[in-house]
């Protein structure tokens, strides 16, 4: 039997060393109760080691809000309502359909923005306070 180098008990423990060599390597440490005890205590650290990254892996929780500020447009009413507004706008001039369709893309996007930011805070909020209130 070769003589057992220490980095060959942190091989044997992540399962890195032919059938051959493990099998030579277990030997040693059953042999040698020196060899024994470093073996033991790597394999305490690596136990250790394993349990706190299992503990700090991060786990993503998305939620959607169940409630926004303000009024809940439903989208059963709006798309609808945009359909009929398209057609209408067809009716007039090109100037005049072109500035309606702009005013209501700039007070559209501005709106979905703002209730997306405000969903967003609440959230953030909700979560800064879970953490604090949670265990340490």
């Amino acid at each position: 039997m070769t003589r057992i180098d220490p980095s060959e008990l942190s091989a044997l423990l992540d399962g890195e060393l032919t059938p051959a060599r493990a099998a030579e390597v277990r030997q040693a440490i059953a042999d040698d109760p020196a060899l024994r005890r470093e073996y033991e205590e790597l394999a305490r650290l690596d136990d250790d080691l394993k349990a706190h990254a299992r503990e700090a892996v991060f786990q993503p929780r998305v939620e959607i809000p169940q409630r926004l500020r303000g009024p809940r447009p439903h989208v059963a009413w709006i798309a609808p309502l945009l359909v009929i507004m398209s057609l209408a706008l067809r009716l007039l001039p090109l100037p005049i359909e072109t500035g309606v369709e702009v005013a209501v893309v700039v007070i559209l996007v501005p709106y979905v923005l703002r209730r997306l930011l405000l969903a967003s805070e609440q959230e953030r909020r909700a979560l800064a306070n879970e953490i604090a209130a949670s265990p340490r």
